[in-house]
């Protein structure tokens, strides 16, 4: 073989190789905007509250009614919205807390144990 055959093989390879992978970028792209529309509804009970001042979180004085064992979600979650308001400068307030669906009912039991496996620490 030349040296021109060698030279028009490896480009040929690299321009292959190069436009799969920028199909696939697009393809993952696309994938990722139309499942992140799906996730942007779990931020609607969580929203910022009409007060202006800044790094003031607001006593929540209206929470849901819940069992005794739910009070210590409750604690965190109303915790962890604190922080969100010390972070950023605003005001948050709890609106409502459900739960969420059951996983189970979503997932089969071989993705559930799939799940388990690849989500285990070591």
């Amino acid at each position: 073989m030349n040296y021109t055959d060698i030279i028009s093989v490896v480009l040929t390879g690299l321009v292959v190789v190069f436009l799969a992978l920028i199909l696939l970028i697009i393809y993952f792209s696309i994938q990722g905007k139309l499942f992140s529309q799906k996730t942007t509804n779990v931020k609607k009970n969580v929203t910022p509250a009409k007060s202006k001042a800044q790094n003031n979180v607001q006593a929540v004085t209206s929470l849901p009614q819940v069992d005794s064992d739910e009070d210590e979600v409750v604690a965190v979650i109303s915790a962890v919205i604190a922080s969100m308001s010390l972070n950023d400068g605003k005001t948050y307030k709890v609106k409502s807390i459900k739960p969420a669906k059951n996983i189970s009912s979503v997932r089969s039991a071989w993705a559930m144990a799939g799940l388990h496996e690849n989500t285990t620490p070591f």
